[in-house]
């Protein structure tokens, strides 16, 4: 425990301390102040002099010794060799010297005590108190600097010596760095020099009133002109006149930014072309002291030629997720509707008249089977032309998710992927007035963008509120997260992070509909902590159009065989149609409608032969096979999907008997399961 030396005097003390850093002297003041004594500062040796020639008499000098003007130890020697001073203990604190020498030249000029900092406060005010009450500290003092007057002065001048060659030394570094610098400034010039000549990147600096003085062979390219020709040209010479008014008019106000970009506009070439450029560039002083204006100048041309087809492209690929979604339940739908009318077919094959009926509905199954083909290898749509409605945003997020649900549901389900879709945050909210096919493409934009953040299954949370006349929605995902600069860059046109496998239009089209509809967006995101979009919308008081999903109508055929079958399908209607078909010719049947019951089902009972979806709510028909496949009595698997790809069957525990494409054609389906050897 420390104890704090008490300042048991009969009258305050007046202590002198002398420092050119004024953080020292407030440490030291307030240190002493506050045990007691009277401080007064002093900020070098001359100034400390001036102190203490002054009415008021000191106890105590605390002095700091590297300091301009007059150093400390010029200040001692000043002390001890005044009569009216030389009594007065003298003190040392330093954290500029730490030598023997410096000790021992203090020692010898007078001084009672050589302090090192840092120190301890009450290690330091226990010196000062002891020094204070030492009654022949100046006499101690006087007879030190009269015994050995000659090695003072000798350790003094060395002390001097020493420092003059520090500081020769120093001012030798300080011209050797000045070189270097000077020598790497022509290094540098040089090396921009090179830049500028050989970039491909057109580069150019012109005076505040246009007139082009130094460009590069890039930007000659550019606007077309040789090296002569340019120099008698002025930058408004190459720019349209509708730019031109608006630039003349930002002219002002760009002196007072200093720079200016990234800025899209087009430049008039020699024959007469205009050629669209992306400008970056900044106001820079002279060596006369004038303003210039320099460019970078990108040729976007290119970049512009491609700008149809890559919007067109990227139409595409969400309506081909859309189309493949269309492809998939409707191949459910018409599974429902072929198997029944085939069950029907069979009980009512002496009616003419009704199998022909029903003769008529299994063509035209057989044709919708033929245009769902035809969707997934081409898809062709049109621009949305009519004007904005009242909608109510949750119906088109549903929507967006039924659009998406073949990658996020059956697809990702037939790879093994688990996404969890979260909509228990959507509350009730007030209508927009919306372009509805435009916020699906935005929709529908995230959705695939946070789909393809977590390639290996996350979560997908939705959430909706109102706030004042606003309606504001949220879509997060627990994928990959970006850096700091790709969220900066998320919604420039042509920014991607999927190489080559994006156009990067897709956020900056988002950005554009939602500015279109009065809304914003914005993006919260950390690397390996996921993404956050955050949408709001301007509210209405129409009221909102109503959106109704219209769900199929569920319900029935073998060789007579005793086989105990399990149907597993998320889709009722198609279990109760094969339960009708496999049951007619004395076979037992069992049906389940999710992945996580069917595992239990199959490690508990015993079956011949498994017909299993893919396209499962929990867990995908592939973990299921894998399961099946490591059983003791493995069955006969067969798949049954609406999904059209290449299925996933090469990794290991993929085995299976045969697949049964929907729409089945029972006579087809009755053929593999009879062909199947139990």
């Amino acid at each position: 425990m420390e104890t704090k030396i008490s300042n048991s005097r009969s009258k305050t003390r007046n202590i002198l301390i002398v420092d050119d850093v004024e953080n020292n002297l407030i440490l030291l003041d307030g240190l002493l102040t506050g045990d007691g004594y009277n401080v007064v500062s002093a900020v070098n040796g001359k100034d400390a002099l001036e102190k203490l020639h002054a009415e008021k008499e000191y106890d105590l000098i605390i002095s700091d010794i590297l300091m301009p003007v007059m150093d400390g130890f010029m200040l001692c020697k000043n002390v001890g060799q005044d009569e009216k001073l030389k009594n007065i203990p003298f003190v040392f604190t330093t954290a500029s010297f730490v030598g023997d020498k410096d000790e021992a030249l203090a020692l010898k000029l007078g001084a009672k005590k050589f302090i090192r900092k840092p120190f301890e406060p009450d290690e330091f005010l226990g010196i000062v108190q002891e020094l204070l009450q030492d009654g022949d500290g100046g006499k101690a003092q006087a007879q030190k600097i009269s015994l050995d007057n000659d090695e003072v002065h000798k350790l003094y001048n060395e002390r001097l010596v020493e420092k003059l060659e520090k500081k020769v030394l120093d001012l030798e570094n300080e011209i050797a760095e000045r070189k270097k610098a000077e020598e790497m400034l022509r290094d540098s010039e040089e090396k921009y020099r090179a830049m500028f000549e050989t970039s491909r990147v057109g580069m150019t600096t012109c005076k505040m009133d246009g007139t082009l003085i130094e460009f590069n062979q890039a930007f000659l390219d550019i606007i077309g002109y040789t090296k002569e020709e340019a120099l008698q040209l002025t930058y408004w010479n190459v720019t349209p006149k509708e730019f031109a008014e608006q630039e003349a008019r930002q002219l002002s106000s760009l002196k007072e930014i200093g720079r200016y970009g990234p800025y899209e506009k087009e430049y008039i070439r020699k024959d007469g072309k205009r050629l669209p450029v992306l400008l970056n560039g900044a106001i820079i002083k002279g060596a006369d002291g004038n303003d210039y204006i320099w460019s970078v100048v990108q040729d976007i041309s290119e970049y512009k030629k491609m700008e149809k087809t890559l919007i067109q492209s990227e139409k595409l690929k969400s309506i081909g997720t859309l189309s493949a979604g269309v492809s998939h339940e409707f191949n459910n739908i018409l599974a429902i509707i072929s198997g029944n009318v085939q069950l029907m077919k069979e009980a009512y094959k002496d009616h003419g008249g009704l199998t022909k009926a029903l003769g008529t509905i299994n063509k035209a199954v057989d044709d919708g089977a033929q245009i769902s083909r035809k969707i997934l290898k081409f898809t062709k749509t049109e621009s949305d032309t009519e004007g904005f409605e009242s909608f109510d945003i949750r119906n088109l997020i549903t929507q967006s998710l039924d659009f998406t649900s073949p990658r996020w549901k059956n697809e990702a389900q037939a790879n093994g992927v688990d996404y969890k879709i979260m909509v228990d945050g959507m509350k009730s909210v007030s209508p927009i007035m919306c372009n509805p096919a435009e916020l699906r493409e935005v929709f529908i934009n995230i959705i695939n963008n946070s789909l393809d953040a977590m390639p290996d299954g996350g979560n997908l949370l939705f959430s909706t509120w109102s706030n004042d006349n606003t309606v504001i929605v949220s879509i997060s995902d627990t994928g990959d997260g970006m850096s700091e600069e790709t969220k900066k860059s998320i919604f420039d046109p042509f920014f991607t992070t999927k190489t080559a496998v994006g156009t990067g239009l897709g956020m900056s089209l988002s950005y554009g509909i939602i500015t279109r509809h009065g809304g914003n967006i914005t993006v919260e995101s950390e690397v390996g902590k996921g993404t956050k979009f955050t949408m709001q919308f301007p509210t209405t008081s129409e009221s909102a159009s109503l959106i109704t999903n219209h769900e199929p109508q569920s319900e029935r055929v073998l060789n007579e065989r005793s086989l105990r079958i399990l149907v597993l399908d998320d889709e009722e209607a198609i279990c109760a149609v094969l339960d009708q078909f496999i049951t007619t010719s004395g076979n037992k049947v069992k049906t389940v409608n999710s992945g996580s019951d069917a595992l239990d089902i199959v490690r508990s009972e015993s079956f011949d032969l498994v017909l299993c979806d893919l396209a499962m709510p929990d867990i995908s028909g592939y973990d299921i096979i894998e399961v099946l496949n490591k059983l003791e009595k493995r069955p006969k698997i067969g798949i049954i999907t609406g999904w059209g790809e290449e299925l996933n069957l090469k990794k290991e525990g993929m085995d299976v008997d045969f697949i049964a494409r929907k729409p089945f054609i029972f006579s087809e389906l009755t053929k593999q399961i009879n062909d199947l050897e139990y």
